[in-house]
């Protein structure tokens, strides 16, 4: 593939990624869309200048695009704005510049559920079976991160709560550190479950499914089965089960302490009760019953630990940037310590 191709489809592909259209791109760059399609087609002619407005308005660098280390992602950002976009791809091109440099997660043989199995209910049944077999690793998603080397890449972020990154055999997960503890804690499991059934797929942040239907089409797999594990490991299914037998007279003395111990929300157990309240044809909204738990006096569980590992997290890639300065040029260094929000210590 030629020079010109080359580039080309880069830059197609990335616009391919968050959803912009080359009309939108040269609307905003004040060009003709005659040049942005012969750019992405890859025909001879442009010059730099087209290619770093491109970028520019992609949220990407130009560097990185012409760059011998590009690799396609997997991720798509779709879904983010431009803000989170911009934040994420960041975090995207400096991890594949350190992606060498950082430990390979042990790859555990676990099965992934039977998605020719589409009705929601016995898929959740399948995930609840996986989500309770991987606490023989750990039982918090601390412990499970450090037995299988999987590094994360905590980030003050916009617009996103998380996200897997993957080159070759190296993976992590960036996660927004402003987020609540609880939604960090939910949105590590919900990567832990990317990492674990989908690392060879493309994945798109906030792509969702829909909740009262009761078969899930193929798209909708993926974005289920993620949320599902993190749930069904914060939130038993038998005990989700149990209390929404006796949903509405549930026992807040019975609940709180499973929440606290799990450090989960109140949102992930008022969805882990209202779907086997949705199983059973029960007439309920989430809304209605996060707003009953409310009313009975349930918190969010506790932060625990999450933040000193998210430090020992951030501070492991410092010391591993720290024990290679010499392989980067001093510019290359700097972005990648501020993409990573390393920058300081």
């Amino acid at each position: 593939m030629n020079l010109y191709k080359l580039i080309g489809k880069r830059l197609s592909d990335e616009a391919g990624r968050s959803n912009i259209h080359p009309e939108a791109i040269a609307a905003d760059i004040g060009e003709d869309v005659s040049r942005i399609l012969s750019l992405f087609a890859g025909k001879p002619g442009f010059d730099i200048d087209l290619v770093e407005k491109v970028c520019s308005r992609l949220g990407i660098n130009p560097f990185w695009v012409l760059s011998k280390e590009y690799s396609p992602s997997k991720v798509h950002f779709r879904n983010l704005n431009s803000a989170g976009r911009s934040s994420a791809r960041k975090v995207e091109q400096a991890f594949y510049l350190v992606a060498e440099y950082l430990p390979t997660p042990e790859v555990l043989d676990i099965a992934p559920p039977d998605r020719s199995l589409k009705e929601q209910g016995v898929m959740s049944g399948q995930i609840s079976n996986i989500s309770e077999s991987i606490k023989e690793i750990g039982y918090t998603p601390e412990s499970i991160f450090r037995r299988i080397n999987l590094p994360i890449i905590p980030v003050k972020a916009d617009d996103f709560d998380a996200f897997l990154l993957c080159t070759e055999n190296k993976y992590a997960v960036c996660v927004n550190s402003e987020t609540a503890p609880v939604r960090i804690i939910f949105s590590l499991l919900h990567e832990l479950a990317h990492f674990l059934f989908h690392r060879d797929t493309e994945v798109s942040p906030l792509k969702g499914y829909r909740r009262f239907n009761q078969y899930l089409t193929e798209d909708e797999m993926v974005e289920f089965e993620s949320d599902k594990f993190a749930q069904h490991f914060l939130v038993p299914f038998k005990q989700a089960e149990k209390w929404a037998v006796q949903y509405p007279n549930v026992d807040p003395d019975d609940i709180q302490p499973v929440v606290d111990q799990s450090r989960t929300s109140r949102d992930v157990l008022a969805y882990a009760i209202h779907d086997q309240l949705m199983f059973r044809n029960k007439d309920v909204t989430p809304t209605e019953v996060k707003g009953h738990l409310e009313q009975i006096g349930i918190k969010h569980g506790p932060a625990g630990s999450i933040h000193l590992f998210l430090n020992e997290q951030k501070e492991l890639i410092r010391n591993i940037l720290h024990i290679y300065t010499n392989d980067f040029s001093e510019n290359v260094l700097k972005n990648t310590l501020l993409s990573l929000d390393l920058e300081n210590g």
